[in-house]
């Protein structure tokens, strides 16, 4: 670094962006507005509570203009720190009037609703609120004033942010409680308003709050220097947006306009959103009056009579929503056409038609023929159609075989509805099959078959009663639809007026005004007395008609008004001399509340001088339903539909109150209310007692009837009544009445008397709203003498319910809207930052050199580099490929010249200051640097251990340059690592570049938008890109640091196996061939390090027609360039060099090995000789085996002399350690070593227990099966021996212990069928997390060294087993769940869609994908259900392919894979292999049909179901992904089509097999669907190989055995099985062929088991294994035989007849 440098330019940007102004002017202005309209409404309704709000507001407004302040100069984090504080603080303060108006609703609705008494409500939590406050303001004053302990304030604010949290969860849970006891209390005697509306206001205000205080703390979890709290987007998503939302809930319903209500009812609909809960639903259309007026003169006294009848009719309209039946012609346009299909023979095309119709409904096969191959096939047709309802298929020729088939069709289907099977061949297992299907399935309902199992049969007609009471509800709401209905109601008023003119002669006389409500013709009958004065409000309008006249109408009674305002109608009437007649019809339609609508009536009693004065209203109500429209006068027009309803309830009431009525006049300036409540009602019995009336009101509904009808008409009966005491008598016989009538104080009555009157009503129908109930109860009115006051009739009827239930689905509907908007509102927010703030749209000119390149355009959500400056200098210490590795990358995604190096402060500021806009510019800084440490300390960078890394981004200096820098450890160990046996030996301090640093770099580039999951071709993005969101802070250690590798089993013949034995494509003679392959291999060593690893192995070859070479000097320097190659990417490097191991062409340390204790030391002296030439090369670490196969082996003892030679030699003279694998073989012991643990021999795999401390261990698992997972492979049951291994070795603690599991299996297996196992990574990363947990619980503490994967190539999605396999031990995300650490680990592969729902939908597809494969293909599960044992129950023993050694090894006890139901042995039970001796045979014999149908045959069939679907929605996500990764997941969409097209293969090739064991018959059509899918697996893999990343021939060729190229011990590459499809044909042979003999197990051998298991030089003659071979069989049979030309099908396949 140069000595005169300048200081550091790099200032720290609190921001980590360069923030929005125009957004905090925005939320300013917003603010603003709304602390305008809040004071408002707290003056209005006098809402002091509401102040603390307000405070919050206002704080609110300072935080953002501070922000504007701060935007100008984001490194000035004093401002920066006040900004915060305000704006982090000041929703306190609205919390607090949330606390404070909870208490008030409790004291206001319902106090004995809560478990706290309301003040306490508000002190508690606003005490709560101060200690958050003051923890919040302690936390925010250090921030502001001591910045260099900036994170302590940080860390006390969240703690205040808390401390908030459990608080709110407190009033939340409060809140809630209350509400749910206290929602059906009604207040109509308090206010008009719906007080649940307003407190769901008030609940959903804190909701918001809540949240927003949770996302606080989240963000402040991260750090101000962490990606939430460093991105805007998301504070004025979830902090503005939510506190402007919970605010706007004050607003629109403020709390203050329902207090207010309780007084001032006029108020309460008033202000911003008063008109909400006010019980308005439509503006009344201008009435129509008309008046007729006739005068006359009263021949007696000579008065002047003039009567004015006037009638107004006005329509008053409201739409609603109504659930109404479909019409007949809906309905028919619901129906689809019924398909009946002719089979005519051709069940594939009506299969076809199934699968590709989705209008059918109904399908009827009866009588058509068909068998059960063909009902298995049509079933497979219906589980994949969509919209059958109804299969008729009875009178066919069906067996158990087509139950099955329907049974499996049936768990899979979720449209058929009826299933008419008729009288068919069944079986118990096949009837038990279809109960278990039709119990799983929610859909059938009928179900006609004949079934001869009880349990069956009762199992079933559950499982239809259920489905059936399902389907009637369904179909109930399949006939019905919603629709919005406009209601008009037509209200006609009318009203006669009639005047009085004094005759002027009569002194004693005054003129008076009548207003008479009925039709009566009685006459006007003068009272001699002076009537008595009634004072009167204003009304502003009287409305009145008679719907009916009143039985014996009595004349009215002449009472002299007094008028405190002009009236405009009023009517005073004299009560009759006989009851008044019960049952009258009037309504009563309200307009508003603040247009009461009255009649006063005054009756002189006996017992009292006072007139009790009331309002009769009445009003005839008309509901006119329409789509169309409604003529002003009522008539219909088009299809409207005129009603008018009037129902009356049976039940009567009648009760006598006993007590003086009471006159109260007001004063002359304040107007009085009488209120007066009438209630009669008949009992059983007669009792006396003494209440009050409130008690009163309590025990009988009527009295709190009477307060909500008095609310509806404009009144509210006081609390004054309370004070009254009532002596009540209930009588059966007796029936009286009694008024209540009373006044509330003169300050009570003016703030209500211009808005009501009088009333004194007997109810004859009372609406009593509980809820969303509504209760009618009638009441009767009756006259028991002519002394005793009577209370004039008037009656509700139903036309109040229907204004209720309007008023009650409009408030209803409010909430929900007003709920609707906010959340929409607090959405938009969210979406404005995130999207519009972060996208910056911005061109860019960028000037390079003088030259201005072609302008960019930042893509929405991502910040795209048109410039990239990389610092690296001397003090970089990457190994020595990888920088000139990223400076390759990075110009790839750029322009010409848009990529710099520097190495220093200075040559960076020339650098920036070349470009004229920084914008698009990438300042990438790599090491220990200036630059990075202005990011990232010195102690960041110690914190986390050996190859650990950290990445973070900023800005350069004071400008808009986007800083990314990264720095990690190297790979170290302390001395007091080294003096410990139990761990792996690597280098004190690895030498060859910081493996850390290296880490970092490629995990940046991930973030760049770069991919490494193919090892040969990384993914490289169009530009480089950083997420706009993205303020990095990546802090990264691995769970397991001492080693993390790949063991690339170069045995077998694989894209790299050739170089790495130091061949050529033309051999090993090819110098020129070979050095082409180091690009590849240093491609490989990069794969290696972007996955985190750290190792790699492969086995070491030495052919028996190459010895000249197996050990030259060029193979030694071939493979020390090799070394050198992955030294240059940090990477350790080792091979695997078997001891006396002789499978595969093996290097043995040891070729001439007796096991004699007399030559062990020439045999040791061997053994270091071989050592010695291999370590020439400079490996890290060696790998070796045991035994002479993974079979069979030497003695115990001599296996661990040679073992601890092997290990202590490498260990004393190179330092370094030595693995040997502990495989999972089974039924081999060593005798004379005990496990101590059982007691008996060990396992000889696990001998190396007993060996030097030197040698490590690799337990070793194989094929896709986990530490827990049933593997019934290698004689096992399962593995969890190994994984009981494996933790005792590491709680002995003697030894460094590697995990060993494979992610591919070759040969036969898997890659080379293909099939597509994400189920591989998926196991691995299960593994981890149960080791990790084993170890995490262990005694000693002690943890593994890492894992090694055993690869076995990349094609056909094998790469991603690969890559996802070896991220899983840098971290298997211990602290997710399963699902979530497995959605975390794809997102390298995942991550990069276009839109975040297309990247979940992959990530889903992945997982279930594994979750599928686990159920099927280890687990055997059919129809969620696995079998008590899996073996030859398996999914994945039926998709593997199947070769000549298999059978072998079938018949031996000796497979390497999951054993099946053969199709050779499916045909041939009796037969087959019955030429081998008996006393050989280790191959038991089973009922085949049996197994087949009872259980194998479900398998397959939902195999094939659920292949199918995940393979075409793979293919659908595989269209979505970017251009750049369209090529992996090209591959994988095709993988995923391979392993449907095999599941469709197989399951028609056992179903041949099946029929013609079954019928003896050869069913074509069957055999044509297996041949058709192996046809298009051809065509795929044709198309498959031309996107090979190597050539195709390299991988996919037949090269004969032992050619030039070809080290391996086999006649072709590996994926030639692939490229000829040779296990799909050898299948299909053993299926179709006639001529197929059990004596031609060995048809279509590929393998020579001399080469293969035997090799050159072994300890063992040839000879010898040979003759053991020969004898095994019995006969000189062409097991040994091979092709020596590449096989051609079905050419070369004998019998074979083209279908």
């Amino acid at each position: 670094m140069e000595s005169n440098e300048t200081a550091i330019v790099f200032q720290y940007n609190p921001y980590g962006e360069f923030p929005s102004k125009g957004l905090a002017i925005m939320a300013l202005t917003v603010y603003s507005v709304l602390f305008i309209l809040s004071v408002y409404q707290a003056y209005l309704y006098k809402a002091k509570f509401m102040s603390a709000a307000l405070i919050g507001v206002f704080l609110e407004i300072i935080g953002f203009g501070v922000r504007i302040r701060s935007v100008d100069d984001v490194y000035d984090t004093t401002m920066y720190s006040v900004q915060q504080a305000f704006i982090i603080i000041a929703p306190v303060f609205v919390a607090a009037s949330q606390y404070v108006t909870l208490g008030k609703y409790i004291n206001y609705v319902n106090p004995d609703a809560s478990p706290l008494r309301h003040d306490r409500v508000a002190l508690i939590f606003v005490l709560c609120d101060i200690v958050s406050f003051c923890v919040q303001v302690a936390g925010s004053i250090i921030l502001i004033s001591f910045q260099s302990i900036f994170d302590t304030g940080a860390n006390i604010l969240q703690a205040g942010l808390i401390i908030q949290v459990i608080s709110f969860i407190a009033y939340l849970s409060l809140a809630g409680l209350f509400f749910a006891r206290a929602r059906n209390t009604g207040l109509t005697e308090k206010t008009s308003l719906n007080w649940q509306v307003y407190f769901g206001g008030l609940f959903f205000s804190g909701v918001m709050v809540f949240a927003r205080s949770v996302f606080r703390v989240v963000e402040l979890h991260g750090g101000f220097s962490g990606p939430i709290a460093t991105d805007e987007r998301w504070s004025y998503g979830f902090d503005f947006g939510l506190i402007v939302a919970a605010l706007v809930s004050f607003l629109v319903l403020h709390p203050g306009r329902l207090f207010a209500s309780e007084t001032d009812d006029g108020k309460a609909c008033c202000g911003v959103g008063g008109i909400v809960g006010c019980g308005i639903v439509s503006s009344p259309s201008q009435p129509r009056v008309t008046e007729t007026t006739t005068t006359t003169v009263d021949a007696a006294t000579g008065d002047t009579i003039k009567e004015t009848l006037i009638t107004e009719t006005e329509a008053v309209t409201v739409t609603k929503a109504v659930e109404v039946e479909l019409t007949a012609e809906e309905l028919q346009q619901e129906q689809v056409e019924t398909v009946e299909a002719e089979v005519d023979g051709d069940v594939p095309y009506l299969c076809k038609t199934i699968r590709e119709s989705d209008d059918i409904t109904t399908l009827d096969l009866s009588e058509s023929g068909l068998s059960s191959d063909d009902v298995v096939m049509i079933a497979k047709a219906i589980a994949a159609n969509k919209s059958l309802e109804k299969l008729e298929i009875r009178e066919n020729d069906i067996d158990p075989k087509g139950i099955l088939a329907l049974a499996s069709m049936l768990t899979v289907n979720s449209t058929l509805r009826e299933l008419d099977i008729g009288e068919q061949g069944t079986s118990v297992d096949a009837e038990l099959a279809l109960a278990d299907a039709v119990h799983a399935n929610e859909t059938i309902t009928v179900l006609n078959i004949k079934l001869t199992n009880a349990s069956a049969k009762a199992k079933i007609d559950a499982a239809l009663a259920r489905n059936a009471e399902a389907y009637r509800l369904f179909l109930i709401r399949k006939t019905r639809k919603t629709m919005l209905v406009t209601e008009t109601e037509l209200v006609t008023k009318t009203r006669k007026e009639t005047e009085i003119i004094k005759n002027e002669d009569d002194s004693s006389s005054e003129s008076y005004v009548v207003v008479d409500a009925t039709s009566s013709a009685a006459p006007i009958v003068p009272v001699e007395t002076t009537p008595p004065v009634a004072v009167v409000p204003e009304i502003k309008e009287v409305e009145i008609v008679s719907l009916a006249p009143p039985v014996d109408a009595a004349p009215a009674v002449e009472i002299p008004v007094v008028l405190s305002t002009p009236v405009e109608t009023v009517v005073v009437e004299q009560q009759p001399a006989e009851p008044a007649a019960v049952g009258a019809i009037s309504t009563v339609e309200v307009i508003s509340t603040a247009e009461a609508i009255s009649t006063v009536d005054a009756t002189p009693t006996a017992e009292a001088t006072s007139t009790t004065a009331t309002t009769t209203t009445t009003t005839t109500t008309t509901t006119t339903t329409t789509a169309t429209s409604t003529s002003a006068s009522g008539t219909t027009v088009d299809d409207a539909v005129t009603t008018a309803v009037v129902e009356t309830v049976d039940t009567s009431v009648k009760e006598t109150i006993d007590t003086s009525v009471k006159e109260i006049v007001a004063p002359a300036a304040e107007a009085t209310a009488v209120e007066s409540a009438a209630v009669v009602e008949s009992a059983a019995v007669t009792t006396t007692t003494t209440t009050t009336a409130a008690e009163y009101s309590e025990a009988n509904p009527a009295i709190e009837a009477i307060g909500i009808s008095a609310a509806i008409v404009g009144a509210s009966i006081s609390p004054a009544i309370v004070e009254n005491v009532l002596k009540v008598e209930k009588t059966s016989e007796v029936v009286e009445t009694a008024t209540i009538t009373e006044t509330d104080s003169t300050a009570e009555v003016a703030a209500t008397a211009t808005d009501t009157a009088v009333v004194a009503e007997t109810l004859e129908e009372t609406i009593i709203e509980k809820g969303t109930e509504i209760e009618e109860v009638t009441v009767g009115a009756t006259e028991t003498a002519s002394n005793t006051t009577v209370v004039q009739q008037t009656v509700i009827t139903e036309t109040i319910t229907k204004v209720l239930q309007i008023r009650t689905a409009s408030e209803n509907q409010t909430i929900l809207i007003f709920v609707g908007v906010s959340l929409l509102v607090a959405i938009l927010a969210i979406l404005f930052a995130l999207f519009f703030a972060g996208s910056r749209v911005t061109e860019v000119v960028v000037v390079n050199d003088g030259v201005i390149v072609a302008p960019i355009v930042f893509l929405a959500g991502l910040y795209s580099f048109n410039n990239i400056i990389v610092w690296t200098d001397e003090n970089t210490n990457l190994p020595s490929a990888i920088q000139p590795r990223l400076i390759s990358l990075l110009e790839k995604t750029v322009p010409v010249g848009g990529l710099v190096e520097v190495n220093s402060t200075a040559s960076l500021a020339s650098a920036v200051a070349r470009i004229p806009n920084l914008d698009s510019t990438l300042i990438f800084c790599v090491g220990t640097n200036n630059c990075t440490q202005s990011l990232i300390s010195n102690t960041t960078l110690a914190s986390l251990g050996p190859e650990s890394y950290h990445i973070r981004t900023g800005k350069y200096a004071k400008t808009s340059a986007t800083v990314l820098a990264v720095d990690g450890l190297n790979s170290f160990e302390t001395n007091e690592d080294r003096k410990k046996s139990n761990t792996m030996r690597i280098q004190q301090t690895w030498s060859n570049g910081n493996r850390g640093l290296a880490f970092g770099l490629y995990a940046a580039l991930e973030e760049l938008g770069f991919a490494f999951l193919h090892p040969l071709a990384p993914s490289i993005p169009p530009e480089s890109a950083l997420s706009a969101s993205a303020n990095l802070t990546i802090d990264e250690a691995p769970y397991w640091h001492k080693f993390r590798g790949v063991h690339y089993h170069t045995q077998h013949p694989l894209e790299l196996t050739p170089f790495l034995q130091g061949f050529g494509p033309e051999g090993y003679e090819d110098q020129v061939g070979w050095e082409q392959g180091l690009n590849e291999f240093a491609l490989y060593c990069e794969w290696l390090v972007a996955n985190r690893q750290n190792a790699v192995e492969w086995p070491l070859l030495e052919g028996h027609t190459w010895p000249e070479f197996a050990r030259s000097e060029t193979r030694i320097n071939r493979l020390k360039a090799i070394a050198d190659v992955a030294h240059s990417y940090g990477i350790m490097v080792g091979v695997d060099v078997p001891i006396a191991f002789a499978q595969q062409h093996s290097f043995r340390l040891l070729k001439n090995g007796s096991g004699k204790k007399e030559h062990l030391e020439a045999e040791k002296l061997e053994i270091e000789s071989s050592l010695d030439w291999v370590m020439r090369a400079g490996f890290d670490f060696l790998g070796t085996e045991s035994g002479t196969s993974e079979f069979t082996h030497s003695s115990p003892e001599t296996m661990l002399a040679w073992m601890n030679a092997a290990a202590d030699y490498v260990a004393d003279k190179y330092d370094i350690t030595m693995f040997i694998k502990v495989h999972c073989s089974a039924g081999q012991e060593a005798k004379g070593f005990i496990d101590t643990r059982t007691k008996k021999p060990i396992n000889f795999n696990m001998l190396p227990h007993f060996a030097s401390e030197n040698l490590g261990v690799l337990p070793h698992t194989v094929e896709a099966y986990a530490l827990d997972d049933p593997a019934p492979t290698y004689g096992n049951e399962n593995f969890q021996y190994i994984r009981d291994y494996l933790n005792w070795e590491l709680e002995t603690g003697k030894r460094p212990v590697v995990f060993y599991p494979e992610t591919a299996y070759w040969v036969s297996v898997d890659i080379d069928v293909p099939l597509f196992l994400p189920i591989y990574f998926e196991r691995r990363l299960h593994d981890l997390r149960l080791l990790a947990a084993d170890q995490a619980k262990s005694a000693s503490g002690n943890k593994m060294d890492g894992q090694l994967i055993f690869a076995s190539g990349w094609e056909w999605g094998y790469w991603l087993n690969d890559a996802l396999a070896a991220r899983a031990a840098w971290n298997p995300y211990v602290n997710l769940s399963d699902t979530d650490a497995l959605k975390r680990l794809l997102r390298p592969l995942t991550s990069r869609f276009q839109t975040q729902s297309d990247s979940v939908e992959a990530t889903d597809l992945i997982v279930e994908w594994c979750l599928v494969e686990k159920d099927l293909l280890i687990d055997g599960k059919v129809n969620n259900t696995a079998p008590v044992d899996v073996v030859r129950k398996n999914g994945q023993g039926y998709l593997q392919g199947w070769d000549t050694w298999d059978d072998v090894s079938k018949v031996l006890g000796k497979l390497t894979q999951p054993d099946r139901l053969g199709l050779v042995e499916f045909k041939h039970a009796d037969g087959w292999f019955s030429h081998v001796k008996e006393h050989l045979r280790r191959h038991k014999k089973r009922d085949v049909d049996a197994e087949y149908a009872g259980g194998v045959r479900n398998l397959l069939v939902e195999m094939d179901l659920k292949f199918e679907s995940l393979s075409s929605r793979t293919a659908a996500v595989a269209s979505k992904a970017p251009e750049y990764l369209m090529d992996l997941w090209d591959d994988i969409k095709d993988a995923a089509h391979m392993t449907s097209l095999r599941s469709i293969q197989i399951l028609a090739l056992y179903e041949y097999v099946n029929e013609l064991k079954t019928s003896g018959k050869a069913n074509k059509s069957v055999a044509k669907e297996a041949m058709s899918a192996l046809h298009m697996a051809e065509k795929v893999v044709q198309a498959r190989e031309k996107r090979y990343r190597v050539d195709a021939e390299r991988v996919a060729a037949w090269t004969g055995l032992n050619a030039p190229g070809q080290p391996t011990a086999y006649a072709f590459n590996y994926l030639w099985t692939v490229r000829s499809l040779h296990y799909w044909w050898r299948d299909a042979a053993e299926a179709l062929v006639k001529s197929h003999s059990t004596q031609k197990a060995s048809f279509a051998n590929i393998i020579d088991p001399v080469e293969v298991g035997i090799g050159s030089g072994a300890a063992l003659t040839v000879a010898t294994d040979v003759a053991e071979l020969l004898s095994v069989f019995g006969v000189a049979d062409d097991y040994f035989d091979l092709a020596e030309k590449e096989p051609h099908y079905p050419k070369d396949i004998k019998g074979w007849v083209e279908l």
